[in-house]
């Protein structure tokens, strides 16, 4: 698969539960709330706790019980389209940061990792295996996969999130519907605010200059696979709930030192990044590659 150019849309202030759509050109789309909720809505976001120190510190992984398939939950299989919806303030260089690697990361090793997660009708079914990101032009979209990013400056909370970012979790993801059609929005934070609670081992020096976007990319990662292969709750998930992303969280693995000092696991796009392992479904274990 080619590198991709992944869209952005800027959300108006104030924010609510209507998701306004802004392209560069101010063209737009509104999605409501709808009271139409079929059997397979999530009944609540699927969120990622806080780092802690003195439960997480030199994981390996999370869990070690295997991830297995719920046949016939629904998988993000296909080229799935990825949607930036940025909000607060946002400069060049923070944009460019994860904007580079969510353009890049679909053509990588760790990536491939993802590859290995599918969707089967049924037990005589064939396995349609997840493909990866691709470039999203348009904001309605029941395919894509959209990506409510906050700058530093916002504060959210989420009741049925089960609390407030930076303080019980650092992202969460979740379904909505409109009219019997279901879309997938994930929210990740700036974790500049609660930079000790993201797990990075580089809090004041990053990679790419910026350690709050630069520790937010690790939880984009970690988000954009959690809801590949498991957007609704009903696919891809341990005995525990944990779904694959989830079993590596904080997990590392090898880091290599930059010369300016910060760690990093991957090289995306010409950028050095620190982003977690994965779980490989092949392998039942944490990996950086398949």
């Amino acid at each position: 698969m080619a590198d991709m150019n992944i869209s952005e849309y800027w959300l108006p202030q104030p924010f609510s539960f209507w998701f306004t759509c802004y392209s560069k050109l101010h063209q737009s789309y509104r999605i409501p709330r709808t009271t139409t909720t079929p059997p397979s809505q999530l009944d609540s976001p699927l969120v990622h706790e806080l780092y802690d120190p003195l439960i997480h510190n030199g994981v390996t992984a999370v869990s070690t019980s295997p991830i297995l398939y719920n046949m016939g939950g629904g998988v993000l299989t296909g080229a799935t389209k990825i949607y930036i919806l940025y909000y607060g303030s946002w400069n060049a260089n923070q944009k460019t940061i994860a904007e580079t690697f969510l353009s890049h990361v679909g053509t990588t090793s760790w990536f491939n990792i993802e590859k290995t997660y599918y969707y089967r009708a049924s037990s005589i079914s064939p396995k349609v295996y997840i493909k990866g990101p691709k470039n999203g032009q348009v904001p309605n979209d029941s395919q894509g996969l959209y990506l409510l990013l906050s700058s530093s400056d916002v504060s959210e909370g989420s009741a049925e999130a089960g609390g407030t970012f930076c303080v019980n979790y650092c992202e969460y993801h979740l379904n909505f519907y409109v009219d019997n059609v279901a879309y997938v929005l994930g929210f990740i934070g700036n974790l500049q605010k609660c930079i000790n609670g993201s797990g990075s081992t580089n809090p004041t020096n990053s990679p790419n200059g910026d350690a709050g976007v630069d520790a937010m990319v690790s939880v984009i990662a970690h988000e954009l696979v959690d809801t590949m292969s498991d957007p609704f709750g009903s696919a891809w998930f341990g005995a525990t709930g944990n779904e694959n992303a989830d079993k590596c969280a904080w997990a590392f693995g090898s880091l290599t030192r930059l010369s300016n000092g910060p760690s990093c696991s991957v090289l995306v796009g010409g950028r050095y990044y620190l982003i977690q392992q994965n779980w490989n479904a092949n392998t039942q274990t944490c990996a950086m590659a398949a």
